[in-house]
């Protein structure tokens, strides 16, 4: 899909925000206000985080397109504050201590502290019975 053009950037940088999880984008870069004269582009997928091997108290958590180290907390149980730092290059984190039949979202972040400004991802799932 086709986004919108931004112009007046002076320090070559420009924040990118309300970005949706597992996404791949591409932006460019134009050397005129009118983005009609593209002088780069370049592609890039956002972090996924899913949920496997739920059983009544466990879960793993697999975050993809992300090597650094990253940080994970629950809405609720044992990990309901923030947890980590988990290694970088380190896909997957078991989780253990949950309860039965309970609904949980958790959520990655890039950074100690749990920001939401710092969100990767976030996945909800309900462990079995």
């Amino acid at each position: 899909s086709s986004g919108t053009c931004t112009a007046g950037e002076a320090d070559f940088s420009h924040a990118l925000g309300s970005l949706n999880a597992g996404t791949t984008y591409t932006y460019k870069a134009y050397i005129d206000n009118g983005c009609s004269s593209e002088i780069t582009s370049g592609t890039f997928t956002t972090p996924s985080l899913t949920a496997s091997n739920v059983g009544p108290t466990t879960a793993r958590l697999t975050i993809a397109n992300h090597t650094a180290q990253w940080w994970y907390q629950a809405n609720a149980g044992p990990d309901s504050t923030c947890q980590g730092p988990v290694a970088a290059n380190t896909a997957t984190k078991a989780l253990t201590g949950l309860t039965a039949s309970t609904t949980y979202t958790y959520t990655a972040y890039s950074a100690s502290g749990c920001a939401s400004a710092d969100e990767l991802a976030s996945v909800t799932f309900t462990t079995t019975q």
